[in-house]
């Protein structure tokens, strides 16, 4: 792959941003054919890119009503302003691209979640797992943020507070009771169990209460993974 190529890919993921969705708010969704859309997506230069003509589509045409439209046009502006932040970080040259369907299909994913997506936490958090994909755009597997996603996808906002938290501490092993006011224990514990299972925390069992019914009292710790889940979506 030439070097004026992969700048023009490089150039394709920058410009999934405000400034280009502006052109297609020209005019009020629901009144455009996608040959208009597919007309104005090549003004504003992302048509010149051969292979992510579906992805194109993807991107703009999933938007079922209004809401979601604007939600998508609210999170690539502010994914387009985090770029701006670290444009000068994002790789020049992409040499890498062997597993592009890959990562395209990690990009389309975000997309259909963001669409989805009513907790502004975890749009965030979508928009980091983007940031980072593209900062480690020659990376030569796209395996973890494709396992991110999917958790990520399936993460509720009790088990992201839970997440926080724990890495707050230091990723200590903590051994004490965790409880959220206005949640029920039992709720509490299934979320953590839930994200043990997904691998992103340790357990362990710390004490034992006879004369309890044997109940056991748990231990958990943020996971070698959660760490680099927590790395690629929170930050």
């Amino acid at each position: 792959m030439n070097q004026k190529t992969s700048k023009v890919e490089k150039e394709f993921y920058l410009r999934c941003s405000y400034l280009t969705l502006s052109v297609l708010f020209d005019k009020e969704p629901e009144k455009l054919t996608k040959k208009e859309y597919l007309e104005l997506i090549v003004e504003g230069g992302i048509g010149a890119i051969p292979y992510i003509g579906g992805v194109v589509q993807s991107l703009y045409f999933g938007s079922k009503n209004e809401k979601r439209f604007k939600r998508i046009e609210k999170f690539y502006k502010n994914l387009n302003e985090s770029l701006e932040n670290i444009r000068d970080q994002i790789p020049e040259d992409v040499f890498n691209l062997e597993n592009k369907d890959q990562l395209i299909g990690i990009f389309e994913g975000i997309n259909d979640e963001v669409e989805k997506s009513k907790a502004q936490n975890k749009i965030d958090m979508y928009k980091n797992l983007y940031k980072n994909c593209l900062l480690r755009i020659n990376s030569a597997s796209w395996d973890n943020e494709e396992y991110y996603l999917l958790v990520l996808n399936q993460l509720t906002s009790i088990e992201i507070q839970l997440l926080a938290c724990l890495m707050s501490r230091g990723n200590e092993n903590f051994t004490g009771n965790i409880s959220m006011s206005g949640y029920s224990q039992e709720l509490i514990d299934g979320s953590l169990n839930r994200l043990s299972d997904f691998g992103l925390l340790e357990k362990t069992i710390s004490s034992i209460v006879l004369g309890d019914v044997g109940k056991q009292n748990m231990g958990y710790k943020i996971s070698h993974l959660g760490i680099q889940f927590i790395n690629s979506t929170l930050t």
